[in-house]
């Protein structure tokens, strides 16, 4: 693998890992023993949350710097725009692992209030469920639209992925 390939990958691993972080934490806080107070998984996870953020984002200022030492003709062109996309996508979904945490105010995984909103408290939803309960995050969409107005301009002058 080459060392931009690894800069493709990184950013979608720390991103898996970051998700079971917080699911493990959400775990903990709605376990019927308690192992943790919501309040302290919170605090936990947006320090995680914040360290890693900041690892991302030197992550797309590493892939930027990269992409603009790169001619427009070299064969890495179009891995170093796939290594910035990573890391920026990575940074969205990083951010969207804490929505549950962000809006948990208390779970006991008996029936409480919380086990309606959060679907890792008591029973899974069904899939109908799921469809049903869809909401549009707003900060979310704000922010894939930010990244896509940002990445217009270098649409033009991006190579084709495929070369032949």
């Amino acid at each position: 693998m080459t060392a931009l390939s690894l800069q493709i990958l990184r950013p979608p691993i720390v991103w898996a890992l970051h998700f079971i972080a917080v699911y493990a934490l959400i775990s903990a806080a709605c376990a019927p023993r308690g192992l943790l107070s919501p309040d302290l998984a919170r605090i936990a996870a947006g320090g995680l949350t914040l360290t890693l953020a900041l690892l991302l984002a030197a992550w797309m200022v590493q892939a930027r710097r990269r992409r603009s030492r790169l001619d427009a003709a070299d064969p890495d062109m179009s891995l170093a725009i796939a290594a910035w996309w990573s890391a920026q996508i990575s940074l969205l979904a990083v951010r969207a692992n804490l929505w549950p945490l962000a809006v948990m105010t208390h779970c006991t995984g008996q029936g409480g209030p919380m086990d309606d909103a959060i679907p890792f408290c008591g029973l899974p939803p069904s899939p109908a469920e799921v469809l049903g309960r869809w909401a549009l995050d707003p900060g979310l969409l704000a922010g894939l639209t930010l990244a896509l107005i940002l990445g217009l301009p270098m649409a033009d002058r991006r190579r084709p992925m495929v070369s032949g």
